[in-house]
């Protein structure tokens, strides 16, 4: 919990990474060219149909994946104060989602 490397979902299987230049979610990082990297899987089988990345509070990217374990690959800016966080969507009758921590932009 310290380190605020975690994500939530109602989807007991679910498994969400987000990472910015290697660093996890929880992450405080130096500002500049930042390499995202966000990848979730569901044994279940079940698709993913939205991916969006958060900066600041904002939509600022969005895929449609339709992917059982989709893997998504940006690079982007990020400045002192920037924070940036991730939320997948399935498809289905439920639309399960899931929320990351936020990779804060400290330096």
């Amino acid at each position: 919990m310290r380190a605020r490397r975690f994500y939530s979902t109602r989807d007991k299987n679910l498994v969400l990474s987000f990472t910015c230049n290697g660093a996890q979610m929880g992450s405080k990082i130096a500002g500049g060219v930042l390499d995202v990297v966000i990848d979730a899987s569901d044994p279940d089988g079940e698709i993913f149909h939205k991916i969006w990345l958060i900066k600041n509070g904002e939509k600022l990217m969005e895929w449609t994946p339709r992917s059982n374990h989709p893997t998504v690959t940006t690079t982007l800016n990020g400045s002192p104060g920037d924070y940036f966080y991730v939320i997948v969507e399935q498809s289905g009758e439920f639309k399960w989602q899931a929320i990351s921590s936020p990779i804060f932009v400290v330096e």
